[in-house]
C-alpha cells in the first residue's frame, strides 16, 4: 500500500467513526502515522481528500454494478444482487455524503464534473 492509499484508508476509517463534518486533518495524520506535510504532498486540502474518496467510492460502486449486470444468470438474481449492493453501500454512504456536501458545497461540482467526464469520455477517467 502506497502513502496515498494509506492516507485514504485512515480517512475512511475516521469517516466511518465520525462522519465527514467532524473529520480533522490532525486526526487523519495521527491515524495514518504521517506528518501533515506528507498528507499535503498527496492532497492539497481536506476537501480534495474527501472529493477523491467520494469519486473512488463512486467508481467502486459503478464497477460492482457493471459486474452484476454482465454476470450470467436471470434478471431476478441480478436485480437482487443490485439491491444488496445498494443496501450495503449506497444507503450507508448517502448520509455521510450529504454531511460532506453541506460542509463543502464545491464537492457537488467536483462530483458532477466527474460524472460528466465518466459519461462522455470514460477512457479519460
Amino acid at each position: 500500500m502506497d502513502f496515498k492509499e494509506h492516507i485514504v484508508a485512515a480517512a475512511i476509517k475516521l469517516i466511518k467513526e465520525k462522519g465527514f463534518k467532524k473529520l480533522r486533518i490532525d486526526e487523519i495524520t495521527k491515524e495514518a502515522d504521517i506528518s501533515k506535510r506528507t498528507l499535503y504532498r498527496y492532497f492539497k486540502s481536506k476537501e480534495e481528500l474527501i472529493s477523491f474518496i467520494i469519486i473512488e467510492k463512486h467508481k467502486q460502486i459503478q464497477n460492482e454494478i457493471d459486474k452484476i449486470i454482465k454476470e450470467p444468470g436471470n434478471e431476478l438474481s441480478k436485480y437482487e444482487n443490485l439491491l444488496i449492493l445498494v443496501t450495503n453501500n449506497v444507503s450507508n454512504f448517502s448520509y455521510e455524503l450529504s454531511d460532506a456536501l453541506e460542509k463543502y458545497p464545491q464537492l457537488y461540482q467536483n462530483i458532477k464534473h466527474y460524472k460528466l467526464l465518466s459519461a462522455t469520455a470514460p477512457s479519460l477517467i
